[in-house]
């Protein structure tokens, strides 16, 4: 097939994605002047625009759990100052779809310790509740010094929420705005460590599916780098093959500028596996190395359409890139490949 310009397939989409489907055969035709390849990548994008509802037009995770930004708004100013269990509630951390993450301290007297109360609204729905419970579990059995550790949790009026580790330091993402590319050395020690982290996950069958910079807490612990893997919101624990999810077709989770090709072509369950979390660990990879992501556009479904057709530019051929071996380049590009089967095949 000919490379596929990304502009044309979106100027398609936006042409005929409002229309109604006993019209919008007869518009695709016309907009694609008989070209096989084009109308097929469009109708692919047209069909996990169904399938996502409106999750292509928001941000890539609370689009997907409906949340309400004026419930979570409302969820602030109500638990600023209260009390969860044993511990009081100080400021807000982030927010997402399930709702809001609070930085609390122990408030019984007993000692002194800061957390992350992670709290979903009372008004969140079944699917919503139990993927909270799911990742809660998820997080209870994970015990990594890579990973944040989940120290308890509950349900309280209503609304679940779970209590984590309090991870003082910044973001990656916060930590490349600052800094740009990063030297090799430390892209090394932040690799190492999140492998680390990944491969402990993935041994029990647990795919991240949304590692990403804003997802990596990068501090210092005894005058070294550390780094803490975070939010396991979206993550999704292998079935056995007779288990009838692996069948399910799956929405399109997780966030444009890291997500696989098999997430992007909205993959089944059974198609989605640790290699995914590889590749999007070398997207992040990339963007150390290089201080820009490997893909940019102007649109969600630009940068989907070069996840699963676009080759990046090495790394070591970028304007960026004077200062990277091309061995190190080559390990990145093999992370980066379309098919699982031609990335690393695990973290380790």
């Amino acid at each position: 097939m000919a490379k596929l310009n990304p502009g044309k397939i979106r100027e398609v989409f936006d042409e005929v994605v409002e229309l109604e489907p006993s019209e919008r055969a007869a518009q695709l035709e016309e907009a694609c002047g008989g070209d096989a390849d084009l109308r097929s990548e469009v109708e692919q994008l047209l069909q996990a625009h169904a399938d996502a509802g409106d999750f292509i037009e928001r941000p890539a995770m609370a689009s997907f759990y409906r949340a309400d930004e004026q419930t979570t708004r409302e969820l602030t100013l109500e638990m600023a100052g209260q009390r969860i269990g044993q511990y009081r509630i100080l400021r807000e951390l982030g927010r997402g779809g399930m709702g809001v993450v609070y930085l609390a301290e122990r408030a019984d007297g007993e000692f002194r310790k800061q957390v992350a109360i992670k709290l979903i609204a009372s008004t969140a729905n079944e699917q919503v509740k139990q993927r909270f419970r799911r990742e809660r579990q998820i997080l209870a059995d994970l015990a990594h010094p890579n990973i944040a550790r989940l120290l308890d949790g509950g349900t309280v009026n209503g609304q679940p929420f779970v209590v984590m580790e309090f991870v003082p330091g910044q973001s990656l993402r916060e930590l490349l705005r600052e800094r740009g590319a990063l030297p090799i050395e430390e892209i090394n020690t932040i690799v190492q460590q999140v492998c680390a982290g990944l491969a402990e996950a993935h041994e029990p069958g647990i795919v991240h599916r949304d590692i990403k910079p804003e997802n990596l807490i990068v501090a210092e612990r005894h005058s070294q780098l550390h780094i803490t893997i975070l939010d396991f919101g979206i993550a999704k624990l292998q079935q056995s093959p007779n288990t009838t999810s692996q069948t399910q077709n799956a929405l399109i989770l997780g966030t444009p500028s890291y997500m696989s090709p098999e997430q992007a072509a909205g993959a089944g369950l059974a198609e989605i596996d640790k290699r995914a979390d590889i590749y999007s660990l070398g997207m992040v990879i990339y963007e150390m190395l290089t201080g820009k992501p490997a893909f940019q556009g102007d649109s969600f479904m630009t940068v989907l359409y070069q996840h699963q057709h676009v080759r990046p530019t090495p790394p070591h051929e970028t304007k960026s890139g004077m200062m990277i071996s091309p061995a190190v380049s080559a390990v990145v590009m093999k992370a980066l490949a379309k098919e699982p089967a031609e990335r690393q095949q695990t973290a380790k």
